[in-house]
């Protein structure tokens, strides 16, 4: 991701080199931060608990760094048995995240809280459904549609309940445009599915 004269990546790496910031021009290291495994999750700017930050999904888990300097302000561990994230989180509301993992590990909704300087961190409820493996879910309201699994679904991210699942895609790719998920299926046919719970 690039932020002003920045661009962040997620390196991994042990002794604050999980991730790093160069300037965009020169190339040179601006600052790191974070010590564990990277993963296919790219750095995303989001708004959480007041701040911009830079949240990270790498192999271990799911944290929040200041954009200024790298400095980890929060972390939760999130993994499955070979550390591989790839779906891209959903911030719900500037203190609550949805995450998705594949290999058996499933989703959950992470709430944040700060207290005297800290942040607190709390796993409101996490289930084995809605596996996203390789890609990302969308966001329609309260509810997010991802392939679980290559398997459509549809979750209350709120509370985890399974509205439905149904039609196999594979491990392909969607969006959402106004209504309509529009879903590329990994044998490359398109699909068009109403969004709604």
């Amino acid at each position: 991701v690039v932020r002003g004269k920045v661009g962040i990546v997620n390196h991994g790496g042990k002794n604050g080199q999980g991730e790093r910031a160069y300037n965009k021009k020169t190339g040179t290291r601006e600052w790191s931060g974070g010590s564990d495994r990277r993963s296919y999750t790219a750095p995303a700017l989001r708004r959480v608990l007041g701040t911009n930050q830079v949240v990270i999904f790498d192999g271990v888990g799911i944290a929040g760094h200041s954009i200024e300097d790298g400095r980890e302000n929060w972390k939760v561990k999130w993994s499955n048995d070979p550390q591989v994230n790839a779906a891209q989180p959903i911030v719900v509301s500037e203190n609550q995240i949805f995450v998705g993992s594949g290999y058996g590990r499933g989703s959950g909704l992470i709430e944040l809280k700060e207290e005297k300087g800290r942040v607190k961190t709390n796993v409101k409820w996490s289930s084995r459904r809605v596996k996203l493996k390789f890609n990302a879910a969308v966001r329609k309201g309260n509810y997010a549609y991802g392939l679980d699994e290559g398997v459509l679904s549809c979750i209350d991210m709120l509370d985890g309940t399974l509205k439905w699942k149904r039609g196999r895609y594979g491990y392909g790719q969607l969006l959402l445009v106004q209504d309509t998920l529009v879903i590329q299926a990994e044998q490359g046919d398109i699909g068009f599915v109403r969004a709604t719970p």
